[in-house]
């Protein structure tokens, strides 16, 4: 075989090869989409009453625990966990609350520094809705919907520049270009259904926009200008309403649902959650306060009748599942939610955050890990690598400290 015969036969071998990863990826995509069309919307109902134990290692090919380090600067010392928020790059957790200074740690738990502070000046904000990350990972914006305004920072701190946004705005994300996506809400409820995301280049100038509900109908339960959940992934924007129970996807200049979701029969009536409290009104129902997307699953949280609930739903099957379990210990019933962890026995995990396809991320504060201990299953039922490291993790903690990341690596 003479030299350009032998590449052309390595070529067609390699393309051979990509092509088929490829086909595998497109059929496993296509098959989620079809069990949906097929099976109709994933039904909550069956779960609400029921409880169940899923592994985390049905999904997690390992575990790593990050304490946040507190130095000198009052800065690096963060409120408890139930009040943050996380995002992750390659390089750093991003922690924030809604209403205090953004802090960034590397991705060893080291404080970095301190991003803007509150205020009304340039590069300050009142309140941090949301933290968008460029593609490049190396500049970050903060989206003040009190102030209107998108701030853009580098990692480093230093202040880029900001702008100014139109409306009253509840949502925004970002593309790989750089170009950001806000809702924009009209303020009357009677002409609600004019609003629109509008796309801004990073200098604020307004490329174009589109509308939000256009061509597709309100979900029971809901009414317009409840987006809380805007992402922008392969290649177009989705969104999702709560306590509305679809996923729609914006293809081709119209709106498409993709994913639905079915809470049960006894939806929150609009006289009810415009109440906006958990109160006695709440009771008989159920709904979808969040989800987290995978690959292959929604992690959902949701409420019935004012009991919170962790539900896990496979994709491809669209089965879903419980997740809340007890386990008796020293003569307890211990009562968890979440993933029970046979990785190496501690916490149960349940994610707040996800980076890219690869990981999703928990916070806990270290008495929360100190008061488990008493609950945390035998050491010889786990790998006794994994074990010792959570063992001499708990020996080290100090209960005043700051949270700890738990970072899981998916399969």
């Amino acid at each position: 075989m003479n030299r350009t015969n032998l590449l052309l036969a390595l070529l067609a071998i390699i393309f051979s090869s990509v092509s088929c990863d490829s086909s595998k990826s497109a059929s496993h995509e296509n098959q989620k989409e079809e069990s949906m069309q097929q099976n109709g919307a994933i039904q909550l109902e069956d779960v609400w009453n029921s409880e169940g134990t899923i592994n985390l290692s049905a999904i997690a090919a390992s575990i790593e625990y990050i304490p946040l380090k507190m130095t000198n600067d009052p800065l690096s010392v963060l409120p408890g966990s139930k009040k943050l928020i996380i995002e992750m790059t390659m390089d750093y957790f991003i922690i924030f609350d809604h209403q205090s200074s953004v802090r960034v740690f590397s991705a060893n738990g080291e404080f970095i520094c301190s991003i803007g502070s509150l205020g009304k000046g340039p590069g300050e904000y009142l309140v941090v809705g949301k933290i968008l990350v460029t593609n490049n990972e190396n500049q970050l914006w903060i989206f003040d919907y009190r102030q209107k305004k998108m701030i853009r920072y580098d990692f480093s701190g230093r202040f880029i520049n900001e702008f100014k946004i139109d409306g009253k705005s509840s949502q925004a994300t970002i593309d790989p270009d750089g170009d950001i996506h806000i809702v924009e809400l009209e303020r009357e409820m009677s002409i609600m259904d004019s609003s629109k995301i509008v796309v801004y280049s990073n200098d604020g100038k307004v490329k174009h926009s589109f509308s939000l509900y256009e061509d597709r109908r309100l979900g029971p339960g809901s009414f317009w200008g409840m987006v809380s959940h805007l992402r922008y992934v392969n290649g177009a924007v989705e969104h999702f309403e709560p306590p509305y129970d679809t996923v729609f996807r914006y293809e081709n200049g119209r709106w498409k649902a993709i994913w639905s979701l079915h809470p049960g029969s006894k939806r929150i009536p609009f006289e009810a959650y415009s109440e906006r409290t958990f109160n006695d009104v709440f009771h008989p129902y159920s709904f979808i306060s969040n989800i987290l997307e995978t690959p292959d699953h929604f992690f959902i949280d949701g409420v019935h009748k004012q009991r919170m609930k962790k539900i896990l739903v496979d994709k491809l099957t669209l089965s879903a599942q419980p997740c809340d379990f007890t386990t008796e210990k020293l003569e307890q019933v211990w009562r968890f939610q979440g993933l029970s962890n046979d990785l190496d026995g501690g916490i149960p995990f349940w994610p707040t955050a996800a980076y890219q396809n690869d990981y999703l991320i928990s916070m806990f504060d270290p008495l929360m890990l100190k008061s488990f201990e008493p609950a945390i299953s035998d050491a010889s039922e786990f790998d006794q690598k994994n074990r010792a490291k959570l063992d001499e993790l708990i020996e080290s903690l100090d209960p005043e400290g700051n949270p700890i990341i738990m970072l899981v690596k998916l399969k």
